[in-house]
């Protein structure tokens, strides 16, 4: 098996500049957990859900619940992102990827 053969194809990307309550938005629209961040056509790094749940604040914190969507419509994908994934090729045999 190939990575093509597993690969969601022409996902949906954002950019680094985009704010984390678009990008939590499009996950959760998407029901995706990931996404791919691109500056132009170049892959800049990868988006995660758990990337976004460490950004929000614990409801542990002495925070209302009402200042949770302010902070992550001030803070940028790039400030959270994981940098500079490791890719393969779409022909790369899956065990190459694992």
């Amino acid at each position: 098996m190939f990575v093509r053969d597993c690969m969601t194809p022409n996902p949906t990307t954002i950019e680094p500049e985009a704010h984390l309550d678009d990008a939590l938005g499009i996950m959760r629209a998407l029901k995706v957990r990931h996404l791919p961040v691109l500056q132009g056509l170049r892959l800049v790094g990868i988006l995660t859900w758990t990337d976004l749940m460490r950004a929000a604040p614990s409801s542990a914190a002495p925070l209302q619940a009402a200042e949770t969507p302010s902070l992550l419509r001030r803070m940028r994908v790039k400030e959270v992102m994981t940098p500079d994934p490791i890719t393969v090729s779409p022909d790369e045999p899956v065990e190459v990827a694992a």
